[in-house]
């Protein structure tokens, strides 16, 4: 089946695909705006004084410090991407959970779901331990 958007034909894998994709970049612009409304302004003054240009205050003062407030919450949208994802199930889109459900009713057991549920599980503590890992690279002070 194939979906006509702004002149292209996707399929609706494709079509899911973006919307995901397209979900974590509003979510994402939403956390790293608040990460540099979050910024003190005395950091801008600072930079100021020190007569950095625009470009310098925001690439060696404003965003690493950004980066270290947004991390967290970019890293947890990522692990519930993860976990959403296994909702395209519902739209009938082939995947992890469609694949394991079919040979489960092949096979008249429950191996494959649990399978499945094991390699979500894989995932998930992979990217959190990719999370810990960075988070406590940027946790410089402590």
């Amino acid at each position: 089946m194939f979906f006509q958007v702004l002149g292209l034909s996707l399929t609706v894998c494709q079509l899911l695909f973006l919307l995901l994709r397209l979900i974590m970049q509003l979510i994402s612009q939403r956390f790293f705006r608040g990460g540099i409304l979050a910024i003190p302004k005395g950091q801008y003054e600072a930079a100021k004084m020190l007569k950095l240009s625009p470009f310098q205050t925001i690439r060696y003062i404003i965003l690493p410090q950004v980066v270290k407030i947004v991390l967290p919450s970019i890293f947890n949208e990522i692990i519930n991407l993860v976990k959403d994802s296994s909702l395209v199930y519902v739209l009938g889109v082939g995947d992890l959970l469609l694949e394991s459900r079919t040979a489960a009713n092949r096979d008249a057991t429950l191996a494959p779901m649990f399978v499945a549920g094991a390699i979500y599980l894989i995932l998930v503590g992979v990217v959190t331990v990719a999370s810990k890992n960075i988070e406590k690279k940027f946790n410089y002070y402590k």
